[in-house]
């Protein structure tokens, strides 16, 4: 995803809140948001992946640096792994 087309997705998501009363708004900010957080994930498994390939343990560095649990960050890494093992689904 590029620059600007994080920004759009941006400023659509923040376009709305909970005391929104614009249902195509709200709308237009969950598939916003729904991207964002999937991009967020690609993100994730790729940086999970550069780890693995320059010998780190993932999981403990994810761990770290995300401040996450431990098991949260070992799914993100065996979601690399899968991503590994079939690279056309990813």
């Amino acid at each position: 995803m590029q620059r600007d087309q994080f920004m759009e997705l941006y400023d659509i998501a923040v376009t709305a809140d909970a005391t929104s009363r614009d249902r195509e708004a709200l709308i237009d900010a969950i598939a916003a948001v729904t991207r964002i957080a999937a991009w967020c994930d690609s993100q994730q498994i790729a940086y999970a992946q550069a780890l693995d390939k320059m010998g780190a343990v993932p999981e403990d560095v994810m761990a770290k640096a995300s401040r996450c649990d431990p098991r949260d960050a070992e799914r993100i890494v065996k979601r690399a792994d899968t991503a590994n093992k079939a690279p056309g689904v990813w």
